[in-house]
């Protein structure tokens, strides 16, 4: 599985954070996605690889023989807006994107124009 497949995969979990709750993390989704990534880092050979109970995902690479540069760090969350569902995400890429609309439901008529987001006339990243 490519990068690309992971992330896709990543974000169709359901880690919609609750600011009522008064655990860490706040929502069960966010364990899943942890234990899911803990896996994948023991699939790809880390063997130390785990997760805490606040749903911190741990793992450690040995430093390449001779190797005497300092340590590496990766850092970052899973929970995601709670202003949104985060049910029924079906992610995709626009390769080659061409400025205009972007149609996210034509049955719903969901839409992120480029007259609300300019930015997106610029931002033509090639994928």
């Amino acid at each position: 599985m490519n990068v690309s497949e992971r992330f896709l995969n990543y974000v169709q979990y359901g880690t919609q954070s609750d600011i009522t709750s008064s655990t860490v993390p706040s929502t069960k989704g966010q364990l899943v996605l942890a234990a899911r990534l803990a896996d994948e880092l023991k699939a790809l050979g880390i063997t130390d690889a785990h997760t805490d109970e606040n749903g911190y995902v741990y793992g450690h690479i040995p430093a390449a023989k001779g190797c005497t540069g300092a340590c590496l760090a990766l850092i970052a969350h899973m929970d995601t807006a709670m202003d949104m569902s985060g049910d029924n995400i079906k992610p995709r890429i626009i390769r080659n994107y061409d400025g205009n609309d972007i149609v996210l439901n034509e049955e719903k008529h969901i839409v992120t124009a480029v007259s609300v987001f300019p930015n997106l006339k610029h931002s033509l990243a090639r994928i």
